[in-house]
């Protein structure tokens, strides 16, 4: 069935996936499974194209530091704006991939604060940051400076966001810890 399958494969300009080549076998009237016209594939060492481009949202600088746990994976809080999560996601469009963070008050679930951009830049998450700082303004009574070096590797950044009881921003995905600028075009 091997050379079946290779013969497929190629006649069909070497793009079929499993799936594609599973239908192709069967309207050539050979009896065979789609797990076990995979497990062939593997075996042959071919595989399709995919259309899909695969994203990749996260680019960790390996010789970074890593920022210490301070809540120790306990995402609850006794009252509003005393701790903030955040979440970084990429929507595909058909103009391309929408990049979205948000910042929710993990006491009430309620996102204080968003940004949506065509790039992953250390600017959105900040710009998110500065929203979720304006939007709960009246509730918070000061600011502290905070050091965010793992969005980007520079120690310089800073960012007002938390109240002054508030040690520093926790981060309730370890996806803002891993992320790095990408390259500038």
């Amino acid at each position: 069935m091997m050379p079946i399958l290779l013969a497929l494969w190629i006649s069909n300009r070497k793009v079929y996936r499993a799936h594609k080549l599973w239908k192709a076998a069967r309207r050539a009237g050979h009896d065979i499974g789609r797990d076990q016209t995979a497990r062939l594939m593997k075996q042959l060492e071919i595989q399709g194209v995919s259309r899909h481009r695969r994203v990749r949202t996260t680019r960790p600088d390996e010789s970074a530091t890593r920022p210490q746990d301070l809540v120790d994976r306990d995402f609850t809080a006794a009252r509003p704006n005393r701790l903030w999560v955040t979440d970084l996601t990429f929507v595909s469009t058909w103009s391309g991939v929408a990049y979205v963070c948000f910042i929710v008050d993990a006491f009430s679930r309620r996102i204080v604060g968003w940004r949506v951009a065509s790039n992953m830049r250390t600017q959105m998450v900040l710009d998110a940051l500065e929203m979720a700082r304006w939007s709960e303004a009246p509730a918070l009574k000061a600011s502290l400076r905070i050091p965010m070096p793992d969005l980007n590797s520079r120690a310089s950044d800073t960012v007002n966001v938390l109240p002054r009881s508030e040690r520093c921003l926790r981060s309730g995905r370890s996806v803002i810890r891993s992320i790095t600028p990408w390259p500038k075009q």
